[in-house]
């Protein structure tokens, strides 16, 4: 998670107020619960506006027999469309604020994606996955396209709502992204205080004589740069309760420090499409957010 130099070519564009704007991606499934409870609770939170979106993909949309097509429109049945909407709004009862619905047909992120800019949503909640067989959860592969290409914080939600996020871990590795992602932890969560973890690997440790030296002064060195990260990006203020800087693994030590101090949410920045999105919606994100036991708010920074 270390870079020495941040990659100037990525805007830092941090929100200056919480989301207006929440869309709800769901595909009507028992796991999408925890995340229209969560998508309710912050639409409260923020007094924001709260959007429904599912998409009805081609495998969905049941065929409609030659002989149906031949009766007046009377005696047909709903549409799937129809069927969808009416399946949305009976997962929306109970919901105690007006919700907008958007139903769709299409490959489900490229409707949620759309969507999104359409209605210039700030932040997409979405659930992830469930691998029955081994009673897991993981990021399966609508929520993997959705991170990989939204332009707004995508709210993976895994935890029942209980109450509101109280304790949060920000992963950073001295990118304009992880810059964003600290600006979106402190707007969008004013008052809640939020730890710190970096992670590094020192290179060619292994090749030198007195590797235990070397790695302590490196170790030194890092924790220098991510102190002045901080300053540089405005991070030094009451919400800031802790700078952890450790060697090893991302995925391993995320989950170690959530685990250590119950976290509610881990926020994590992202360079956006291409190559250097692998670093963590690619290999790295993956096992960071297939191994979290909470809530994770992925943040993309802005191309320029």
């Amino acid at each position: 998670m270390h870079n020495m130099r941040e990659d100037r070519s990525v805007m830092t564009v941090v929100p200056s107020s919480p989301p207006q704007r929440v869309l709800l991606a769901t595909d009507l499934g028992p796991r999408c619960d925890r995340a229209l409870d969560r998508a309710v609770a912050l639409a409260d939170q923020w007094g924001a506006e709260l959007i429904a979106v599912h998409a009805l993909e081609e495998n969905d949309v049941p065929a409609i027999a030659e002989a149906e097509q031949d009766l007046p429109s009377w005696r047909r049945g709903p549409r799937p469309l129809e069927l969808a909407q009416a399946a949305l709004n009976r997962a929306l009862e109970g919901v105690s604020r007006p919700v907008t619905t958007v139903v769709e047909e299409g490959e489900a992120s490229e409707v949620i994606l759309a969507a999104a800019q359409r209605k210039a949503c700030d932040v997409i909640v979405i659930a992830v996955a469930r691998d029955e067989p081994l009673g897991r959860f993981f990021i399966g592969s609508t929520v993997d396209r959705v991170l990989r290409n939204a332009r707004v914080p995508v709210l993976v939600v895994r935890q029942r709502p209980r109450h509101a996020y109280g304790s949060i871990v920000v992963g950073v590795d001295l990118s304009p992204a992880s810059r964003v992602a600290l600006g979106v932890a402190g707007t969008f969560f004013p008052g809640v205080g939020y730890r710190v973890l970096h992670a590094y690997e020192p290179p060619l440790g292994g090749m030198l004589t007195d590797p235990t030296d070397y790695r302590d002064a490196y170790g030194k060195v890092v924790t220098n740069d991510v102190l002045a990260f901080l300053k540089e990006a405005g991070a030094t203020g009451p919400q800031l309760l802790d700078v952890l800087v450790e060697r090893g693994a991302p995925a391993q030590l995320i989950q170690q420090y959530v685990s250590a101090f119950s976290a509610d949410l881990v926020v994590l920045g992202t360079q956006g499409k291409g190559p250097l999105l692998e670093l963590l919606v690619g290999s790295t994100a993956k096992s960071v957010l297939d191994g979290l036991s909470c809530d994770a708010l992925v943040v993309p920074a802005a191309e320029g």
